[in-house]
């Protein structure tokens, strides 16, 4: 199979289409590295790191007792439900990482 072009989670990181969590992830007990889609991260923060650790703190909870490679969820944010998908999946390197974004983001 031939690739024409492929856009690397490296790549995306660098272009701030996806947002590097990994260590506030660590600090929360998830040993994969995380990224988050920048809408989400927006979300979360809006200058407030709070709410992304709790989103975080919950998501390591609700990841423990997952099955399979995606996980669905939700949790509130300043009073409006923020509905998202976390991927685990292989990494640039084929290493395991995980990938969360809003419900409806690829």
């Amino acid at each position: 199979m031939e690739y024409i072009d492929s856009y690397s989670r490296k790549q995306a990181i660098d272009d701030g289409i996806l947002i590097d969590v990994s260590d506030l992830a660590k600090a929360n007990g998830i040993r994969y590295p995380v990224a988050m889609t920048n809408s989400l991260y927006t979300l979360l923060t809006d200058g407030l790191v709070g709410t992304l650790w709790t989103f975080l703190e919950r998501f390591s909870e609700m990841a423990r007792s997952a099955k399979g490679d995606t996980l669905t969820g939700f949790i509130v944010a300043r009073g409006v439900p923020v509905h998202f998908k976390a991927l685990a999946h292989p990494g640039d390197d084929m290493e395991p990482v995980i990938t969360i974004m809003l419900e409806e983001e690829d």
